[in-house]
């Protein structure tokens, strides 16, 4: 399995897993010109797209790589985006032997994070939620990477200029993930198959990816490998 977070954060949202069996784009916030910059040209044919939800980080870019003619999964309501015909609605499906399974997450627009699974190697993909629900936590322990939202600093965001009303959404249950609360959620998922812990969704004004890497890196064991993800270039190849 191989791992490329080409953006991520609220300017666009884009994820390759390259298996044996599949090429899955999660996201496409980005277009596909900007997919190929990301990759220096050599972009793998995609063959699935799975959009997590509708907010235009994460789907501004569709049109363009619909253009691919990839098969969309999604729970989410794209609207006028794309046809209902080309849609998948299944929360489970399977390539050859990689297999994904889809989960409900807790955002002010509906949002789904994902196992996907090859062989042997699991990986766990969760941004844009407020919290993770206790009925999840079971299905995602134990994995060998993680991509977690760690969106914001609490003091950062409450000395912001953002108005109240908005850091109160962030804050909320339907929200996003504080580096504290990855960090907690974190420290109970990772297990001795955990090789790598991607942080994703930073928020550009309210976080900072120093701080992100050393809050991980005093928390977690040193033999999990912590990236933070980048929102304006691509973040280096994980292969597992």
């Amino acid at each position: 399995m191989k791992v490329k977070v080409l953006g991520s954060g609220s300017r666009g949202n884009a994820t390759i897993i390259e298996t044996e069996s599949c090429n899955i784009l999660i996201d496409a916030g980005l277009t596909y010109k900007n997919i190929s910059e990301r990759l220096d040209g050599d972009v793998p044919d995609i063959d699935i797209v799975v959009i997590t939800h509708t907010h235009k980080d994460h789907i501004g870019g569709l049109k363009s790589v619909l253009k691919k003619k990839p098969v969309v999964y999604t729970m989410a309501d794209l609207g006028n985006l794309i046809s209902y015909d080309m849609i998948n609605k299944e929360r489970r499906f399977s390539i050859g032997n990689t297999s994904v399974k889809l989960f409900d997450l807790s955002h002010d627009s509906y949002c789904c994070g994902m196992i996907i699974s090859d062989g042997d190697k699991e990986l766990v993909y969760i941004t844009d939620t407020g919290y993770i629900n206790k009925n999840i936590l079971e299905d995602i322990v134990n994995k060998d990477i993680y991509i977690m939202e760690s969106n914001h600093d609490v003091d950062m965001l409450r000395h912001s200029s953002k108005p109240f009303y908005l850091q109160m959404r962030i804050l909320s249950d339907e929200g996003h993930l504080s580096n504290e609360q990855a960090l907690t959620y974190l420290k109970g998922l990772v297990g001795y198959r955990t090789k790598y812990v991607i942080l994703a969704h930073l928020s550009l004004e309210n976080n900072d990816s120093r701080l992100v890497y050393d809050i991980m890196r005093g928390g977690l064991d040193d033999n999990i490998e912590v990236l933070v993800a980048k929102q304006f270039e691509a973040l280096e190849e994980v292969v597992i």
